[in-house]
C-alpha cells in the first residue's frame, strides 16, 4: 500500500475514533485521556523493558554490562516490540494507543513475536 494511502487511512480512522469517544465521554475527558496516554506511553514501555531485562544482565567490575540470557533473540524481540508499543502509545490517537497496549502486554506480544518470526523464516 502506498504511504500516502496508509497515512490518509490512519488520519481518518483516528479522527473517527476521537469523535466516537468524545461523543461517548465528552470532549474534555477525551482530550484528558489522550494527553494521559501520550504522557505515560514511554514510561509504561520503559518499565516493561526493565522488567524484561531484570536478571538477564550483570555488571562487571569495570562497569560494563553483559547480557547473560539463554534466549537472546526472544529477549531482543520482546524489547523491540515493547519499545514499538511505547512509541505507539506516545503518538496522539486512540487506535495507536490500542495497538501500543497490545504490543506491551506479554501474551499478545508473544503471539505477535511468534507470527513475525514465522513470517521472517518463510521469507528467508
Amino acid at each position: 500500500m502506498p504511504f500516502m494511502l496508509v497515512l490518509f487511512l490512519y488520519i481518518v480512522l483516528e479522527g473517527l475514533a476521537f469523535v466516537g469517544i468524545a461523543n461517548l465521554i465528552g470532549l474534555g475527558w477525551t482530550l484528558l485521556l489522550l494527553l494521559a496516554t501520550m504522557l505515560f506511553g514511554m514510561t509504561i514501555a520503559s518499565l516493561e523493558v526493565r522488567r524484561i531485562m531484570h536478571g538477564k544482565t550483570t555488571r562487571t567490575e569495570d562497569g560494563s554490562v553483559i547480557m547473560e540470557d539463554a534466549t537472546p533473540g526472544r529477549t531482543a524481540g520482546n524489547v523491540g516490540l515493547t519499545l514499538a508499543g511505547g512509541v505507539l502509545l506516545s503518538l496522539p490517537g486512540f487506535l495507536t494507543t490500542f495497538l501500543g497496549i497490545l504490543l506491551i502486554l506479554p501474551p499478545t506480544r508473544a503471539l505477535l513475536r511468534t507470527l513475525l518470526s514465522v513470517k521472517l523464516f518463510k521469507s528467508v
